[in-house]
């Protein structure tokens, strides 16, 4: 019966990366019993179909490369798919500095046509930006 499980967590991953408390919730989610779900995850770990830090690593990547989003949203991005605390702490500060990042997200609202200093920093706090990052890039703003 555990093969059921495994296979149920192979078609899954077949489609997309999960984190491991991902996957334990979505095949739980579909009647899997608890004891084959575990067993199902740790011989999905042994094969490497599961990396919780590789894919919080890439996700982060992606996210800050092509949203530039700061690191406060990336780690809400992570924690909504339950990444596990040690892949979220490491992924993040794996990222380059919040102060380069911030520049290009200031770009980017530019070029969206968003101009005042206020809208671009409401922005910049919903991308996760902290306070400080948002200071420092609207003061380089005020001085163009």
């Amino acid at each position: 019966a555990s093969n059921d499980t495994l296979a149920v967590a192979l078609r899954l991953l077949r489609n997309r990366d999960y984190f491991v408390e991902e996957l334990r919730r979505a095949l739980a989610r579909r009647g899997c019993p608890q004891d084959e779900i575990e067993y199902s995850i740790e011989v999905c770990r042994k094969r490497r179909y599961l990396d919780d830090f590789k894919l919080a690593r890439d996700i982060a990547h992606r996210v800050d490369f092509k949203k530039h989003y700061g690191p406060a949203r990336i780690e809400a991005e992570l924690r909504k798919r339950f990444a596990d605390d040690a892949a979220v702490s490491r992924a993040i500060r794996g990222l380059k500095p919040e102060s380069e990042t911030v520049v290009y997200a200031v770009a980017d609202l530019r070029r969206k046509g968003v101009l005042t200093p206020s809208q671009i920093g409401r922005r910049l706090a919903a991308r996760g930006f902290s306070e400080e990052a948002i200071r420092s890039a609207l003061d380089e703003l005020v001085r163009d």
